[in-house]
This record gives structure tokens, C-alpha cells and sequence, in this order.
């Protein structure tokens, strides 16, 4: 068996063996620990558990491929990857295992790949990239969102593209699928009919319709019937002309 008195691990100072692996230690607080061979060896035990600003010391101790270097404030502290690279992380996701090194163990590979109309120029962080868009704009983003498909363009080709996605279907000021009449009523409509509902404060079933960014109320009735049909003939008559016209007129 290695003999540990005398080394440091860390905070912490090996005073004598005590049997079972374990190792009596010296912190340097002032305390006094134990700890087996292996977690001193491995690093895993660097400390008491004394605490800096109110939270757990975690000077020396190892994360995965991250040794804590020193506190940063607001529960944050300063690491060295076994790459070389510092980094910063919360002690929360140190301790959970969510960061266990600056990134390069699991991104430092996607540099120069495409995502997209993405291509991944540099690692910022653990966790960011700086991308070149086909477009020619650069813009930072999340490993996940481009390892997940979630992100393929830079804001201004994503704004674009929604742009068009809805002109394509407003013409004359009005959204084509919200005008077919074979839509079917949202689940939270309780008639079973989009544009009838049940006015409570009148004790009647009401009536309306929309068109070019207008509401027109079609009356309230006292059965729910005849609130459909009014909603029904309403739809005919302008919807029908106005799906008719643009069949007529697409292309053109």
C-alpha cells in the first residue's frame, strides 16, 4: 500500500492511516476529514466541505474532465479542462454531472460541420458556437439546438422565411386555411360548430363570423340549430365567392 502522509490533495493534508483504506486529513480550515485512497487518488475528495460565501468549497476537486480552479461569485466557479481550456460552470451542474469539461469532449468535433444552412466556425464555451449562415451572416448558437435540427439558419433567414410562409397563404387580407369550409372546430369549441357559441349572459346561442380582419355578429337564437344555419349560410356566401374568386384568379 502507497503511503499518503504527508501529501496534499487538494485542501486537504494526509496526517495518518487509519485502517480500511482510510486516510485521516488535515484541511485546510482547520478541520478534520477521512477519506479512502481511491477518492484522494482520484480526486474526488479535495476537501472538508467547507464552504466559500455560503457554499460548499469545491477548490481542487474534479468534474468529469474539469478540476475546480477557484470561486467566481454568485455560485459559479473557474475550471481547467484536461484539454488546457478554462472554463466557468455553475456548482449545480458540476455536481450533476451536466458539465464535465469545457465542451471539447463533446463539440470540439462539429467545428466545420453543417447544420442546415449553418457552418460551425469556433466554440465559444462549453455549451456555444459561432456559426456562418449561407446568407453570409454570423450567429451564435446552442450545441443542442443544432445537434437536435432545432436551429438551421442565422434570425434574419428565419424571419425571411416566416415572412413568406404567411404571405403564401394571406391573399386580399385573409388567411386561406381559416376560410375552408371544411375545417374542423378547435376541441375548445364547445357547439361543435366554429363561429357559434353560447352567449350566457343572454341565455342564447350566438353567431359570428370573420373576413379581411372584420368579426360580424350573425344574431344570438334560441336553439343551436339555427345558430349553425346562420353561421352556415353566412360561410356560402362569402367564403364560398371568395374561395371561388381566388381558384379563378391563383397564378394569374
Amino acid at each position: 500500500m502507497t503511503d499518503l502522509i504527508g501529501e496534499r490533495f487538494g485542501k486537504l493534508t494526509v496526517l495518518e492511516y487509519i485502517g480500511n483504506s482510510q486516510w485521516k486529513c488535515r484541511c485546510d480550515c482547520g478541520n478534520i476529514t477521512t477519506a479512502t485512497t481511491t477518492r484522494l487518488k482520484r480526486g474526488e475528495k479535495t476537501s472538508c466541505g467547507c464552504k466559500i460565501g455560503g457554499f460548499q468549497d469545491l477548490t481542487g476537486q474534479r468534474f468529469g474532465r474539469l478540476m475546480v480552479k477557484k470561486y467566481a461569485g454568485k455560485s459559479r466557479w473557474i475550471c481547467i479542462c484536461d484539454c488546457g481550456r478554462e472554463t466557468e460552470a455553475a456548482a449545480n451542474n458540476l455536481k450533476n454531472g451536466h458539465v464535465t469539461s469545457c465542451g471539447c469532449a463533446r463539440g470540439v468535433g462539429i467545428v466545420g460541420q453543417r447544420f442546415g444552412k449553418l457552418t460551425v466556425l469556433e466554440q465559444l464555451d462549453e455549451t456555444h458556437y459561432m456559426c456562418r449562415c449561407d446568407c453570409g451572416e454570423t450567429c451564435e448558437r446552442n450545441y443542442g439546438s443544432l445537434i437536435n435540427g432545432l436551429t438551421t439558419t442565422c434570425s434574419n433567414c428565419t424571419k425571411e422565411r416566416r415572412v413568406k410562409s404567411t404571405e403564401k397563404y394571406f391573399v386580399e387580407g385573409t388567411h386561406l386555411p381559416q376560410i375552408k369550409l371544411d375545417r374542423k372546430p378547435p376541441k375548445t369549441n364547445k357547439s361543435g360548430h366554429i363561429g357559434v357559441c353560447w352567449d350566457k349572459s343572454r341565455g342564447k346561442w350566438m353567431a359570428n363570423i370573420r373576413f379581411q380582419g372584420k368579426r360580424y355578429n350573425l344574431g344570438r337564437f334560441d336553439h343551436i340549430q339555427d345558430a349553425i344555419d346562420a353561421r352556415e349560410a353566412a360561410e356560402k356566401a362569402i367564403f364560398g365567392d371568395f374561395l371561388t374568386w381566388y381558384e379563378d384568379n391563383k397564378g394569374k
